[in-house]
């Protein structure tokens, strides 16, 4: 029983981590006027970190390029972009999740240095 208890907390928290992972993407696509929910942006983060994985466990050279190929044609058909916004839309999501984490390091060492006084 604690077993199957820890296997749903697992499970949750990483789903919970996927969620958290998505909101730059789902940023970056929606300033791209794409057309997206909250919840594809997480099965699109889920189904690329897995073909990721698997592309880089067996082509280790080509792993990198194919698997940026496969997100961009992702990003085109699910979220309805063209190519040029499909590409610009995995960047921006790097540039976004920079910026997010900025802030909360901001904002953690503003109260954290601030606790320590």
């Amino acid at each position: 029983m604690v077993w199957i208890v820890s296997a749903l907390i697992k499970i949750l928290l990483l789903v919970i981590v996927f969620a958290i992972s998505s909101i730059p993407l789902f940023l970056a696509v929606k300033a791209l006027k794409g057309k997206t929910e909250f919840k594809e942006v997480i099965v699109v983060n889920i189904l690329s970190a897995v073909f990721i994985s698997i592309v880089n466990q067996i082509f280790f050279v080509w792993g990198g390029l194919i698997s940026f190929v496969f997100v961009i044609f992702l990003y085109k058909g699910v979220f309805d972009l063209t190519w040029w916004k499909a590409i610009l839309s995995w960047f921006l999501q790097f540039i976004i999740a920079a910026i997010l984490i900025f802030v909360i390091l901001a904002i953690q060492f503003a109260f954290g240095a601030a606790m320590t006084i």
